[in-house]
């Protein structure tokens, strides 16, 4: 039981009749069961309290389900999202980071007794720049050793001819919102040592004085706490820890996932599953003002773009297609 429930039942004076208690059997619970098959346990990570009509009109725009999805609050800004059919369910859960009202929102598939969720699973995905690296250090084994040091590697971007974003890596991370950010790391080759800065891209609510994702500065404990004391740190965490504004890439070299991903590390777009559904087809596919015949689709990395269905780039025979969610290579059928 709940650590709360037992304390407050160790304060109870209990009558027979609540002692004695019910014995349910699995056929009671068979219809409930079925709904949470296909629903997520969320979490709206931060100190503000999330306005339930807000929540469920922001969610109904932004996740674009094809069907109708019941919303159920849980308490301590926890929700359930009950959805009418897998594909739904699994469309959110592997979509991009998520958020509501400067908040993250965390999510994951419904399991029996799994319900709340544990501070090793308050953990988002988030594009990291990786800024101050020296030309001849900016490309993919770097990046993935540094990505390494922020949370669980993802993917690594480097940049291609013609950028103008050229001057950094992006990596993408799973980073636990338990701790506070990193602001950067130093990287050695030989006897050259460099600092090089992380700034996050789309960074939420987030405190400046003890550097954690949640709440802001004025609410900050640590800081009330220190301050009491006397012992206030100042100039910790700077407004630079927040990129400004996401940086395409448009280059798939070097883009890979390092390790072997799963379902909740890949971001999948509706796009990309209408590819998929014509692989090994002679129906064309459309993808904006594009008609192409594609023999295979390779995800070569993740990528916020704008827009879906722009062309940002030719190689030989295959063209570079840039989606909402990720970039992938589509093959010209020969």
């Amino acid at each position: 039981m709940e650590k709360e429930v037992m304390e407050k039942l160790l304060k109870f004076n209990l009558s027979a009749r609540e002692e004695l208690g019910i014995r349910l059997q699995e056929d009671d619970v068979t219809t409930g069961v079925q709904d949470c098959q296909t629903s997520l346990i969320g979490k709206i990570f931060g100190e503000k309290k999330a306005n339930f009509n807000g929540l469920q009109t922001t969610l109904s725009s932004i996740w674009s389900a094809r069907q109708s999805f019941e919303i159920r609050n849980l308490g301590d800004n926890e929700f359930q999202f009950i959805f009418q059919n897998e594909e739904d369910k699994n469309k959110v859960l592997t979509g991009k980071t998520w958020t509501f009202d400067g908040q993250y929102i965390l999510l994951k598939s419904w399991k029996p007794g799994n319900e709340k969720f544990s501070t090793e699973e308050e953990k988002v995905k988030m594009w990291v720049q990786i800024h101050q690296l020296p030309p001849h250090w900016i490309a993919y084994e770097p990046g993935r050793k540094i990505g390494r040091i922020i949370g669980k590697m993802l993917n690594v971007l480097v940049p291609g001819n013609g950028n103008n974003a050229g001057n950094m890596l992006k990596v993408l991370v799973e980073v636990n919102l338990r701790e506070p950010l990193l602001r950067g790391t130093f990287i050695s080759l030989g006897e050259e040592k460099k600092w090089v800065d992380f700034r996050y891209e789309n960074l939420q609510n987030f405190c400046f004085y003890c550097g954690l994702v949640g709440h802001g500065e004025k609410n900050c404990r640590v800081k009330t706490e220190d301050v009491s004391d006397n012992n206030a740190k100042i100039g910790q965490f700077e407004e630079w820890l927040r990129a400004q504004g996401p940086s395409h890439f448009e280059s798939n070299r070097n883009r890979s996932f390092p390790e072997p991903s799963t379902p909740s590390d890949s971001p999948i777009s509706p796009i990309l599953e209408r590819v998929k559904q014509h692989i090994g087809d002679n129906s064309p596919v459309h993808i904006g003002s594009e008609e192409v015949e594609c023999a295979r689709v390779e995800v070569i990395g993740c990528e916020e773009g704008q827009g879906s269905g722009t062309q940002v780039g030719k190689l030989g025979k295959q063209n570079l297609f840039n989606s909402n969610l990720l970039l992938f290579n589509l093959s010209w059928k020969e």
